[in-house]
């Protein structure tokens, strides 16, 4: 599938623009993450969708891996990640399992639909858990309530939302 979109369009700005140098950009060309698979990455750039694989050296345990969202330089001349820009932000959680690791979830977000019906799958406490990992990761959080159509009192819902 080709897809040619403008980088702006991806989100691209300035705080990416100055990671690079003119040597960076003889190397290889900025794309954005939009699929992460266990052997390779599907990145969006100006040129079309790319799947792109990550060198062993750029695989940390340190750091969260390489999230849907991050920028990278990708190679000219191969389908490689040359290396991972700075990121503006991250939705991370502990990972499952023994192993206490951060999972990256998604990188350089500004805004975090947080989605909740208005019936008895409504949490308060799971919107205020979702409300700080946007916090923490100075993303706007933005609370969208669904079939306020279908419940008797949807101000209910809207008030209790209201107060986190």
């Amino acid at each position: 599938m080709l897809i040619e979109v403008p980088l702006d369009r991806l989100g691209w700005s300035a705080f990416y623009s100055q990671q690079l140098t003119l040597e960076d950009l003889g190397a290889g060309f900025p794309a954005r993450v939009w699929g992460v698979q266990r052997s390779q990455l599907t990145v969006l750039c100006e040129r079309g969708t790319h799947d792109v694989v990550v060198p062993p050296r750029l695989v940390t345990t340190s750091e969260p891996a390489i999230a849907i969202g991050d920028w990278l330089l990708v190679e000219h001349e191969a389908p490689r990640v040359l290396r991972v820009l700075e990121r503006r932000s991250l939705i991370a959680r502990m990972a499952a399992g023994l192993e206490q690791r951060m999972q990256a979830i998604a990188a350089n977000l500004d805004t975090l639909f947080v989605v909740t019906s208005c019936n008895d799958d409504f949490n308060l406490s799971r919107l205020e858990r979702y409300f700080t990992v946007a916090r923490h990761a100075q993303v706007e959080p933005v609370i969208v309530l669904t079939k306020a159509d279908q419940c008797a009192d949807s101000e209910l819902f809207a008030a209790q939302a209201s107060s986190i």
